[in-house]
């Protein structure tokens, strides 16, 4: 019998940076608007264009999410996706003291990255922090290619 070790879901939360973009124009609009008429005009229109700037970033963030969603998620479960099945070969982990870069794998010829961190949708687990893929595993895997990646929706380990 197969074993599922992975299968993306539909939702993991708010992303903490828009969270903390969020508050931080709530505050400085908030304060812009009681403290307007003791603030001169060259202090207004610094605050508003940061506040516009913040408004931009979150508005990205918000494109992102949504786009990854639609062409990510939305394409996994309606079974638009690619299937591999194989042995899993030339695992690479990050080098020490590069947290930042991802560990890569090769399954029938097909390459996949694992980022190590929580993404909205893919495998997150580098072996350092967890994770469970190795050399030789024999595995199938469901992904979408997006962006230039092959992003791993669901992971079987195969007897």
């Amino acid at each position: 019998m197969n074993k599922k070790l992975y299968e993306a879901e539909l939702f993991y939360g708010i992303n903490p940076a828009f969270i903390v973009f969020f508050i931080i124009t709530i505050i400085m609009f908030t304060l812009l608007v009681i403290f307007r008429k003791r603030v001169d005009r060259g202090v207004r229109y610094f605050i508003s264009f940061i506040i516009a700037f913040f408004v931009f970033i979150m508005s990205c963030q918000v494109y992102t999410a949504i786009d990854a969603k639609n062409k990510v998620y939305d394409e996994y479960q309606s079974g638009n996706y690619l299937v591999v099945e194989g042995i899993i070969s030339g695992y690479t982990t990050a080098e020490e003291g590069q947290a930042n870069l991802p560990d890569y794998f090769c399954v029938d010829n097909v390459e996949f990255q694992v980022p190590g961190f929580v993404t909205s949708w893919g495998y997150p687990l580098k072996r350092d922090e967890g994770g469970v893929l190795e050399n030789g595993m024999n595995v199938r895997i469901c992904y979408i290619e997006y962006k230039f990646e092959n992003v791993i929706m669901k992971i079987e380990q195969l007897d």
